[in-house]
């Protein structure tokens, strides 16, 4: 699994997998939408911010000549940024208290470079600069990073903020942000994902692939450099990460491949029976009902009986992994305008 986007590595920087996908991702950008566009204007080199910060506390002379230049140059800005935007106060004085906390550890770890105070506080300057810029990264790309994990074997249904469902299978992680949500998650792993219908697109990302949606249901498996995608209902277009502008479209009952490095394989029918059999729904299209009761007997371990004039019947639906098989059976019983008798002891018989 991954850090989450927000998180830092040990020496207050963005890991390499985060600065990549800070560079790379062409969604990042669209996160924090509008607010966001809105705060990258009005502060273009969040550097400087962390700078104005330090030397509005009192700790100027922990900064350079250059850098004292530069926020003297930069303080109608800083001030016009921080009225149109007030949670920047809070990063600014967040920013100080990290400073503090690390002059503190420092003093009690590093004595020995009493002897040079100077280059002490400039070393001290400098990381607190990193640690300020991922204060700042963190405003930039959400501020309340959920990361939803899966164990392996298991399985869990998380709801997102649109009303959006998830349902994550095996070893997965989704991560998303709560509070500014986009309609857009990042996923490792395996999941069925039902997305609620609105104007807003809806993007789901692997390390390998972007699957672009409205309104839809579809199953997406992310694992060892290669993302599946597989379409139920709806529409969606899906697109290598390096190459977001060059995607496919898949249709109903369509299957697509991204393996790392390469564009989308060319749409190809699947049965949705066995290429979506790993969600734990049942998708039955046109099937006929010898093949359905081969397939509930194979997932319940129970017996399934059929009428010969049953047979060749054909049905179509869902059900969902919670569904009993007495309820599945009685439900295409009535459809077929047939009865069904038994029970999972003693098997059932349609008639």
């Amino acid at each position: 699994m991954h850090d989450p986007p927000g998180s830092l590595s040990d020496d207050g920087q963005l890991t390499l997998e985060q600065g990549d996908s800070l560079e790379r991702d062409p969604l990042m950008m669209g996160i924090r939408g509008q607010i966001r566009s809105g705060l990258a204007a009005a502060l273009p080199d969040r550097r400087l911010f962390v700078l104005h910060a330090l030397a509005s506390a009192g700790y100027a002379d922990e900064l350079s000549d250059m850098e004292l230049a530069e926020v003297e140059r930069s303080a109608e800005a800083i001030k016009s940024a921080t009225a149109s935007f007030s949670a920047l106060e809070g990063v600014a004085a967040g920013i100080v208290k990290d400073r503090e906390a690390f002059i503190t550890c420092w003093e009690r770890s590093a004595r020995v470079y009493r002897l040079f105070p100077s280059g002490v506080w400039r070393i001290a300057a400098t990381v607190v600069v990193l640690i300020g810029l991922g204060v700042l990264y963190a405003l930039f790309t959400g501020g309340d990073q959920r990361v939803v994990a899966v164990s392996d074997g298991a399985s869990q249904l998380a709801t997102l903020p649109d009303g959006s469902t998830v349902l994550m299978v095996g070893d997965t992680e989704m991560r998303y942000d709560a509070e500014n949500f986009a309609r857009h998650i990042t996923l490792d792993g395996s999941a069925f994902i039902e997305v609620t219908r609105s104007d807003a697109p809806f993007t789901a990302v692997t390390q390998d692939a972007v699957v672009t949606v409205t309104g839809t249901r579809f199953g997406i498996k992310s694992a060892d450099g290669v993302t599946e995608v597989v379409l139920e209902r709806g529409s969606v277009s899906v697109a290598a990460r390096p190459a977001p502008d060059q995607s496919v479209a898949l249709h109903p009952g369509e299957m697509t491949s991204v393996v790392r490095g390469s564009l989308p394989s060319a749409p190809m029918p699947v049965d949705l029976v066995y290429a979506l059999d790993w969600t734990g729904y049942f998708f039955f299209n046109a099937t006929a009902m010898s093949e359905v009761a081969q397939v509930l007997a194979s997932r319940f371990g129970i017996v399934v009986t059929l009428d010969e004039a049953l047979k060749q019947e054909q049905v179509s639906g869902s059900f969902a992994p919670g569904d009993a098989p007495e309820q599945i059976l009685s439900v295409l019983a009535s459809t077929l305008g047939a009865t069904v008798e038994g029970s999972v002891r003693t098997g059932f018989t349609l008639r």
